[in-house]
């Protein structure tokens, strides 16, 4: 596999919040719908929190657009052991 791991086998994502993507719905691959948990801004940019699948991703962006959608670009994910 591209990612080293035998499939089947437990993993960990880790994504750098900066890299994830606000998109829109069928903007590509790994394109997941988003419930925002929490809203921050920080003058310039925004840190949010958003719920997608079954796990939670931060986004940070300058974007001041509602999130409905997130996207997270197949080269921006580490794959981990889960142990």
């Amino acid at each position: 596999p591209p990612h080293g791991h035998a499939a089947g086998s437990a993993i960990k994502m880790l994504v750098r919040p900066e890299r994830v993507e606000v998109a829109s719905a069928g903007a590509g691959e790994n394109v997941f719908a988003a419930r925002v948990l929490r809203d921050r801004f920080f003058g310039a940019t925004r840190q949010i929190e958003v719920a997608a699948g079954n796990g939670r991703l931060e986004i940070e962006t300058a974007m001041r657009d509602h999130v409905a959608n997130v996207r997270v670009p197949r080269e921006a994910i580490q794959f981990l052991n889960a142990r």
